[in-house]
Formats: C-alpha cells, sequence, structure tokens
C-alpha cells in the first residue's frame, strides 16, 4: 500500500501546485491521475467526483478528454481484484 500512498500524495500534491498557478488543463490531468488512485482504493464515490471535475475542466476549455472523463465518472465501478494466497 506505500506506493499507492505515495502516489495519491503526489498526485494531490500536483493538483494543488496546477490550482496555485490557474491551470486548469493540468488540474483536470492531475484529478483523472486522483481518480485512478481513488479507484484503486476502492473509493469509487470520490473517483468519480475527480472525473467530473477533470470532466468539467476540460469542457471549459473545449478539451475532447471531457467526454472521456464523462465516461470514466459514469461507469460501473469496477471489482477490485481480490488477492489470494498461493496454493501449495
Amino acid at each position: 500500500m506505500g506506493d499507492l500512498d505515495a502516489a495519491f500524495a503526489g498526485h494531490r500534491r500536483a493538483l494543488r501546485i496546477f490550482e496555485a498557478v490557474d491551470d486548469p488543463y493540468s488540474q483536470a490531468e492531475a484529478l483523472d491521475y486522483l481518480a485512478a488512485a481513488h479507484l484503486e482504493r476502492g473509493d469509487t464515490e470520490q473517483a468519480r467526483a475527480s472525473w467530473t471535475r477533470a470532466a468539467e475542466l476540460f469542457s471549459a476549455l473545449r478539451i475532447a478528454r471531457a467526454a472521456e472523463m464523462r465516461s470514466k465518472a459514469a461507469a460501473p465501478p469496477l471489482p477490485r481484484p481480490e488477492t489470494h494466497p498461493a496454493a501449495g
């Protein structure tokens, strides 16, 4: 879980920086990565919220990726892979 925690923290830090310098394109990119980290943690609601916000930002910039973000936000949650101990 350490790598996921580090990734999550890095994406949040990047988002804060892009907000501070008013870079909406990079904010949307960071939100996409942050959403994936939320989904990996099993937090579907936060993932959807991040993708929805990314879609809003891309849409305001007239970037076609807005549709991709809306699609991700609307998709049913993916089943999380289960870990099974090795047989033997």
